[in-house]
């Protein structure tokens, strides 16, 4: 990925964790783990056709991008594939002859993500697999407020309208609260996804990543002023079930120009959680609106969270 489709930065090795998580103290309040992600809406946009849209809606610029991965077993919203039987009738002068094909064994995608990632940290809920650029796994509640990725090449994202700020793509995205707009059922309230940041340090690119996207959410390019931003609030936390020291760094924001027929909130919260693993850098944003009716709920998030964890 280039800076402008959201390869975070320069790929550096990744120091010792202890090094780096040293730096952050263990903060145990749970209320401030308690987000998810920015205005979503027209503001990011889901993998579609084979093709870039760049569209000029409200602050922030949207993408749509469908592309294959070089990983097979990922995202995808149904659990099993199927294969089907065929039988095969030859009818000669002496004899009837019927050859039938043997069915596939059945693939279950949630038993080859459980057996590559470990098994969904919450029993019910659905293991989403990131690609090889992540080689990581996160959970999503299996119920209608969740959509999984629908293809293995889903991004989603916001391109910047500022040519000095980076755009930030997320791949293996789940969207939360499609359907709660009337005039746009398709519209979304959050989404989850991976961030691609290479090999570099967690600590560093954490930070550097939720501000990128702070700015994308709240440049007006009719003023072409930013509105306002919270400070980033970096942390120490844990991930993988409490195995696993990571970084988290959190912002909140002010939208802008949300859509009023997209039923947009005007206020966001955004969240990156990174930490090294099966030879990257792992990094998961996740991103909220916090004024509208369907807002993802913070105990969803301390789940989510909980369950990043790497390959095995």
């Amino acid at each position: 990925m280039n800076d402008q489709m959201g390869d975070q930065g320069p790929h550096t090795p990744p120091p010792s964790q202890d090094r780096y998580y040293q730096r952050y103290l263990q903060d145990t309040d749970p209320t401030l783990r308690s987000s998810g992600g920015a205005g979503t809406g027209g503001r990011n946009a889901l993998i579609a056709a084979g093709v870039i849209a760049a569209l000029a809606l409200g602050g922030v610029g949207i993408w749509a991008l469908t592309g294959g991965d070089d990983e097979q077993v990922q995202g995808g919203a149904s659990p099993t594939t199927t294969a089907t039987t065929t039988t095969q009738t030859t009818t000669t002068s002496a004899s009837t002859t019927s050859t039938t094909t043997s069915s596939s064994p059945t693939v279950d995608l949630q038993q080859v993500r459980a057996e590559q990632y470990g098994p969904a940290l919450k029993p019910g809920w659905k293991i989403v697999a990131g690609t090889s650029k992540s080689n990581a796994a996160y959970d999503v509640p299996d119920n209608d407020e969740w959509e999984p990725p629908q293809h293995p090449g889903d991004l989603q994202g916001w391109l910047a309208d500022n040519k000095e700020d980076k755009g930030v793509v997320a791949s293996a995205p789940s969207e939360y609260g499609k359907g709660h707009c009337p005039t746009a059922k398709a519209a979304a309230t959050g989404f989850i996804g991976f961030v691609n940041i290479g090999t570099r340090d967690p600590a560093e690119a954490a930070p550097s990543v939720i501000e990128n996207v702070a700015k994308l959410i709240t440049y007006d390019k009719k003023t072409k002023k930013y509105l306002k931003y919270s400070p980033a609030r970096t942390r120490q936390i844990t991930v993988n079930g409490g195995k696993t020291p990571a970084i988290e760094s959190l912002m909140t924001m002010d939208v802008a120009n949300p859509e009023a027929k997209r039923c947009e909130g005007k206020k966001a919260e955004a969240r990156v959680v990174a930490f090294s693993g099966s030879g990257v850098s792992v990094m998961l944003l996740i991103s909220r609106d916090m004024d509208t009716k369907k807002k993802m709920s913070d105990q969803d998030i301390l789940d989510i969270i909980n369950s990043l964890r790497p390959k095995k």
